[in-house]
């Protein structure tokens, strides 16, 4: 039939009944999704319950109700009113629930409904009418949310099989982590050690990722994880790397340098800045190895190696800022000052003289022995400077007398005085715990 022959009543009848599709589907058709389902009076994330639509030309205003077990303003906040606005341009707007703290001693549900309004259906998709959240029940113990952000803090995040949130959800924080500190050292240098063996030697730097990988990183979790992201920590304060030339075909030593962190991560400070001053990878790595006491000779003055001297200072132990025991500056006519000067840094320098590689043979000397990257330095007086030294906090250095025959001994108390200085200084604390933070 052809509708320009129709009489006008009877076309706007046709036209109503072609079109009244589309008609329907102009107006918006609303649904309730949930977000967030699960809250906890412990724990501050909210649930979230997202009031969808399809269109989003215009705004529009959907009404809803809140009802289930949960008592508003008691066992949780939430909206005003029985409204929300779905703003031109969105096509859902969230309705927020926060818990009070109030202890439950049993789960409640927050049951959010849409209703009939103007300018729009509610869907008769099922269960698309309402969400479901769920408030748990008070527990001392943290929460799945809450052991999963301590994880991301003390360990490398949650577990593929999340094993490691439920224990933390089962023991606790506090439990957790004493039972950390009586984990055995997940080590990462037997690793590296197998590998030479089955490759005859043949091993690269890109080994150690592998071992790092394998043991912190694990897709089941390591073995300690704890101690494994402290000594991460630190492996990042302490730095050392095999971008530089000497160390990168150095797997094992690497490896040995890692591990010596992981040993002394649950240990005493002034053992771990001992044990980092005089391992050989830090040695090449900032120059102390090798480094010879200077001389003062008009035509060909010779002067000790600052690197480790100033490094050890601004890095591993006390900062470049005199800090409050809460690692803020302490400021002088407000301006802030200096934990040390260039002289202390010539002076230190002169302490980190006499260095070279351990395992000591018979027939080594300074400039020729053995590489051995596995045991820590060994000192040599001849080459150490033994002259007085003023350094910070009214620490001095007497002259020392060489030892004969040579066991590094004069070298060795310089080390010791230095250390011991460091760890005491009230800068250390703050700044190397704000450096973990």
């Amino acid at each position: 039939m052809n509708p320009s022959l129709l009489p006008p009543r009877k076309l706007v009848a046709l036209t109503a009944v072609l079109f009244a599709p589309l008609l329907a589907e102009a107006q918006d058709t609303i649904s309730a999704i949930l977000i967030e389902g699960n809250i906890h009076q412990n724990w501050p994330d909210r649930g979230v319950v997202a009031v969808h639509r399809q269109n989003s030309d215009a705004p529009l205003t959907v009404n809803f109700t809140v009802g289930g077990t949960a008592l508003a303003g008691t066992n949780y906040t939430g909206p005003a009113g029985n409204t929300i606005t779905i703003p031109t341009g969105d096509r859902e707007a969230w309705l927020e629930f926060a818990p009070t703290g109030q202890s439950l001693p049993a789960p409640k549900t927050i049951v959010v409904t849409v209703q009939p309004g103007t300018g729009y259906t509610v869907s008769t998709v099922k269960g698309a009418q309402s969400a479901t959240i769920t408030l748990a029940k008070s527990s001392d113990l943290p929460c799945p949310k809450a052991a999963v952000r301590f994880l991301n803090q003390a360990a490398f995040g949650p577990s593929a099989n999340f094993a490691n949130v439920t224990e933390v959800t089962t023991k606790g924080y506090d439990n957790w982590i004493t039972a950390q500190f009586v984990k055995p050292v997940g080590l990462q240098q037997p690793y590296i050690d197998a590998l030479k063996r089955a490759k005859k030697g043949e091993i690269y730097a890109d080994a150690k990722v592998l071992s790092w990988w394998r043991q912190a990183m694990s897709t089941s979790g390591s073995a300690d994880p704890l101690r494994q992201r402290v000594a991460f920590a630190f492996s990042e304060i302490m730095v050392i790397s095999d971008h530089l030339d000497d160390l990168a075909n150095q797997p094992v030593g690497m490896m040995n340098y890692y591990d010596m962190l992981l040993k002394g991560a649950f240990g005493n400070f002034r053992t771990l800045l001992y044990n980092v001053a005089t391992h050989p990878c830090m040695g090449i790595y900032l120059n102390h190895l090798g480094n010879e006491k200077g001389n003062n000779e008009p035509l060909n003055p010779t002067f000790a190696d600052e690197n480790f001297a100033r490094e050890i200072m601004q890095l591993f132990s006390i900062g470049l800022w005199d800090l409050n025991p809460d690692g803020t500056q302490k400021l002088t006519n407000g301006q802030p000052t200096q934990s040390y000067d260039n002289a202390t840094i010539a002076n230190m320098a002169k302490v980190m003289t006499g260095f070279g590689f351990g395992g000591r043979k018979k027939d080594d000397n300074f400039y020729y022995s053995q590489e051995a990257f596995t045991v820590p330095m060994r000192l040599w007086d001849e080459f150490h400077d033994v002259t007085p030294k003023t350094l910070l906090n009214g620490v001095t250095l007497p002259a020392r007398t060489a030892s004969d025959p040579d066991t590094g001994a004069a070298g060795l108390a310089d080390l010791n005085a230095v250390i011991d200085m460091l760890f005491n200084h009230p800068n250390c604390p703050p700044f190397i715990s704000k450096q973990l933070i």
